[in-house]
């Protein structure tokens, strides 16, 4: 009797672990070459995704059969949480000098110290549709304060803020991107 007990808790616990990697994977072509073929999943230009398989997906390749477990936005992360943590990037040392660029592909959250009496332009690149980034500048600690120009943009009240004029003084700019309005819009709380 005591090895058919052991046997079921062992079967219950493998069924419920089982259930626990279980999910359905919905794929939409946004932009790419992704796509459906004969049932199976592309992506890229080369890896194929087996609508009906197990096993591990690497960056170029899928072995197996069964289904494809996709938990907390395909993150991997065990719990929401640190899925959130996962898809929040690390803020981004932007470089500093004339002409500071800003890759929003890289973070959500950008720093930026400013280089004493070195006037800054700051451009933009790969924003996606609807994205909001927050971008702390910094004046230098020594030297003299300097000043920011920005690529085209939409102010709250019409016009660019202008930077807080004090050594070792922060500013932080939040903008987002409209893509169907070919727009940025920029916000700012200034002077800590």
């Amino acid at each position: 009797m005591k090895k058919t007990l052991s046997l079921l808790a062992l079967l219950l616990v493998s069924l419920a672990v089982t259930s626990t990697l279980s999910a359905q994977v919905n794929i939409q072509k946004t932009q790419g070459t992704n796509a459906v073929s004969n049932g199976n999943i592309v992506i890229g230009t080369g890896t194929t995704l087996s609508t009906s398989g197990t096993g591990a997906i690497t960056a170029t390749a899928f072995s197996g059969s069964g289904t494809v477990a996709v938990a907390n936005g395909g993150t991997g992360s065990t719990t929401a949480t640190a899925a959130q943590r996962a898809l929040t990037p690390a803020t981004s040392t932007v470089t500093t000098g004339a002409s500071p660029a800003v890759n929003w592909s890289l973070s959500n959250s950008f720093d930026l110290t400013l280089t004493s009496a070195t006037a800054a332009t700051i451009s933009f690149s790969n924003a996606q549709d609807g994205q909001v980034i927050t971008i702390a500048i910094h004046q230098p600690a020594s030297g003299t304060a300097t000043t920011v120009t920005w690529p085209t943009m939409k102010w709250s009240g019409g016009t660019a803020p202008t930077m807080t004029a004090t050594l070792g003084k922060t500013d932080v700019f939040t903008i987002y991107y409209n893509a169907t309005a070919s727009a940025y819009y920029g916000s700012a709380v200034q002077n800590f």
